[in-house]
Order: structure tokens, then C-alpha cells, then sequence
């Protein structure tokens, strides 16, 4: 990895990191968090709470990668 000095190595390490930003929205939009999950490192612990409205019966559903 090279350092990034500014100036144009900034302006596209920020379009980076921006588009990357919206792709992973767009996978929670669309509710595919399987491919979501993938995008995470594997040593990294990522919680996902459940709504409060949720009924008690649907705490099932909650995705975690506690495996």
C-alpha cells in the first residue's frame, strides 16, 4: 500500500471509499446480507441489534456471525 500524499491520490481514495459506501448500502437495501457479511474481514465482530418494535417471536431472525 502507497501513502497517500494528497491532491489527486486523495481525491481517489475518497471515490473509493465512497463508492464502496454506497455498494455496501445498496446490499443492505436489498436486504442481501449474506453478501453484506462478506465484505467484512474475518476477524472483525459486527453486531446488527434488532429493532425495538420487532416482536419477541421474531428475535430469531436477528443475523449475527457468531458461528
Amino acid at each position: 500500500m502507497t501513502a497517500v500524499v494528497g491532491g489527486v491520490d486523495l481525491v481517489l481514495l475518497e471515490r473509493d471509499i465512497e463508492r464502496f459506501l454506497y455498494a455496501e448500502a445498496k446490499l443492505l437495501d436489498d436486504r442481501r446480507f449474506q453478501e453484506w457479511y462478506q465484505l467484512f474481514a474475518d476477524d472483525v465482530r459486527y453486531f446488527m441489534p434488532l429493532r425495538q418494535n420487532r416482536l419477541i417471536r421474531e428475535q430469531d431472525q436477528e443475523f449475527s456471525g457468531d458461528d
